[in-house]
């Protein structure tokens, strides 16, 4: 009955990881940029039966609608359940999210043998504001992840107890991850590629790594080209331009060159836990701790004057301090993890996405962007943090449950009446003075309570592991693309007046997030056309933006919401992401424009305080097209 324990706590780490992702599907009836083509899509699955639907994003080059998997999944919940379709995208990939925990948990108990270690990873995990922020919004990304990490979990049990059905079904899971997350599957290729050149060294004899890295390497870059038309573009530009039928030859040339001929530089890798400076002990652990912990401080100081695009705010640095705490573990779980069988499989998955991560850095192409690999690091850093914390908890106990005797090494007298000694006091030596003492030859009677800092160091981890909890959100509501994210139910009531009342051969102009959603319904939205309408203080300078500038039907409704007007408008002319370009920014001339002819409020809801609030306009085309006659 004892062993039950740890899959319980492992649940309820689950149920955490699960309500820590959901709190924002709880707090606004959209949560996520994209929402609306992920939902456009699962209602072509659910009322078209359509598995793939050319649906692509106007910014990114993942092409939503080419991978059937999470909508596949989403609709089959939908019709076990009855569920409507919104709720289980609100709801349904944040769960499904959380398994990857469990992955998390499983292989760290392969590794170590350790339900505490383990637990730690999937908590670390669990709370990682990066996994968080990420996995909180309805995307393929959620997908992804899940299938990533038992992809790899596989793997790693394959590596251990050398059973083919491991490959199988770590094949089976990546097959999966290709029809779910370019991305992901992206992350999956380099971690394999690197842990298939290592483990040569490890058993020469053992093919299998190899053919597993040419065969679904082979398959992955088969899929992006011939049935994924936007991948081209990916495969170009995160390769400085290169012709994309090029970058797999090349990948593949690199991989073979590297199995062959280079195991001398992976060598270094594998004992590059052995850089660190010798020695085990508490002081040791607790330099090396101060040492990862100054560089993680430094570099995040670095980010708030901006490193290469990426900038973070005060209260980001603030917030995210108990989770560089936690993390900076990782150094004494890189001094200690070459004690585990197969510790290199996680020093070269990590070791393998810093180095493209690095690369990334360098290049910044806008494909491969940095900030995004490191939710996919910091798993495998999780349980190298957790090794990190369990050795220190060790080590704690050891040396103040062994070295509790104090030991007088020499009684002394430096000048009259002042008499003291020496003390050896597990290790450390302290010179203590009793002023009292009239001679050297007085006895000294000390007593020394027994010591026992365990208590301590587990209070002060509770301490940061829930500190990290609570902040996970601050740190999210602090970054500069969530506004851009959601849509209130106050704001919804605008879009869902549009829906009822609105006629689709009009076009309606406002943000991304809102033109997404009124897209999925069969509106035409001109988010990323329309510049001057937002920016003009006199309606007639927009006409031509009005007219559809020959690219989208006229205007015929113009819906401004709270957030558009506090955060700015995103979506002009974006072709790669939101967050890349500022939004534009209304002020109350220009936004004064709209409650006066062509156009007329038609709708208008508020919160009790007035914080959130949605107009719908309408465009009077009766009045502009007089307009243009008289000054013709």
């Amino acid at each position: 009955m004892k062993n039950i324990y740890p899959y319980i706590y492992l649940g309820l780490i689950a149920i955490l990881a699960s309500t820590l992702r959901l709190i924002p599907s709880f707090n606004y009836y959209v949560w996520g940029v994209d929402f609306g083509i992920y939902y456009s899509i699962l209602k072509s699955l659910s009322i078209q039966n359509l598995i793939y639907r050319p649906m692509n994003s106007i910014w990114g080059t993942s092409g939503y609608g080419y991978f059937p998997v999470p909508y596949i999944l989403m609709e089959g919940f939908h019709y076990i359940t009855g569920l409507n379709i919104h709720f289980i995208m609100m709801h349904f990939p944040q769960v499904f999210s959380s398994l990857t925990v469990m992955g998390i948990f499983v292989i760290s108990k392969k590794l170590t043998g350790s339900n505490t270690v383990s637990l730690l990873s999937s908590l670390i995990v669990a709370i990682n504001p990066f996994d968080v922020f990420e996995e909180s919004m309805v995307g393929l990304l959620n997908f992804g992840h899940v299938f990533l990490i038992f992809s790899i979990m596989f793997l790693f049990l394959y590596i251990k107890y050398k059973k083919i059905s491991y490959i199988y079904f770590s094949f089976i899971s990546a097959i999966l991850l290709m029809l779910s997350h370019h991305f992901s599957t992206l992350m999956f290729i380099i971690s394999l590629s690197s842990i298939a050149v290592y483990f040569k060294m490890e058993n020469n004899k053992d093919k299998v790594l190899l053919y597993y890295t040419i065969i679904y390497s082979m398959a992955v870059f088969s899929y992006w080209i011939f049935f994924v038309p936007s991948m081209k573009s990916f495969l170009q530009q995160g390769l400085f331009g290169i012709p994309y039928y090029i970058v797999p030859l090349l990948f593949m040339g690199i991989f073979l060159l590297l199995y062959y001929n280079f195991e001398n530089i992976f060598r270094i890798i594998k004992n590059a836990s052995y850089i660190l400076k010798k020695g085990n002990g508490l002081f040791d652990n607790l330099n090396l701790y101060i040492y990862f912990l100054t560089v993680s401080l430094v570099i995040e100081g670095l980010l708030l004057y901006g490193i290469n695009g990426i900038r973070i705010n005060l209260d980001v640095f603030i917030f995210s301090v108990p989770f560089l705490f936690i993390i900076s573990f990782s150094g004494i779980g890189f001094r200690n993890i070459r004690k585990y069988e197969h510790s290199f499989f996680i020093n070269i998955w990590i070791a393998s996405l810093t180095l493209v991560f690095l690369f990334s850095l360098a290049t910044w192409n806008g494909i491969l962007i940095p900030y995004r690999f490191l939710e996919y690091i910091f798993e495998p850093m999780g349980i190298v943090s957790s090794i990190g914390i369990y050795e220190s908890y060790k080590i704690m106990n050891k040396k103040f449950r062994n070295n509790l005797n104090a030991k007088i090494v020499r009684i002394y007298r430096d000048s009259p009446g002042m008499h003291g000694i020496n003390l050896n006091y597990g290790g450390m030596y302290f010179r203590l003075y009793n002023p009292n003492t009239s001679n050297s030859s007085s006895r000294i009677l000390l007593k020394f309570d027994r010591v026992n800092l365990i208590p301590l160091f587990i209070s002060i981890l509770v301490i940061i592991f829930f500190f990290t909890t609570i902040t996970v959100y601050p740190i999210v509501n602090q970054v500069n693309e969530t506004s851009q994210n959601y849509i209130t139910p106050v704001m919804m009531s605008g879009l869902d007046w549009i829906i009822k009342n609105g006629n689709e051969n009009y076009s309606v102009a406002t943000d991304a997030v809102d033109g997404l959603y009124l897209e999925s319904y069969g509106f035409n939205s001109t988010f990323e056309y329309t510049y001057n309408l937002w920016l003009s203080t006199n309606w007639t300078s927009t006409i031509n933006e009005l007219e559809g500038n020959n690219t989208y039907p006229k205007i015929g409704y113009v819906l401004i919401n709270s957030n558009m007007f506090n955060n700015g408008i995103y979506g002009y002319e974006l072709s790669t992401h939101p967050s890349y370009d500022p939004p534009i920014y209304l002020n109350n001339t220009t936004f004064d424009k709209f409650f006066s002819p062509p156009f007329y409020v038609m709708y208008y809801n508020s919160s009790l305080d007035h914080t959130q609030w949605v107009y719908v306009f309408g465009v009077n085309w009766t009045y502009i097209q007089n307009y243009v006659k008289r000054n013709d």
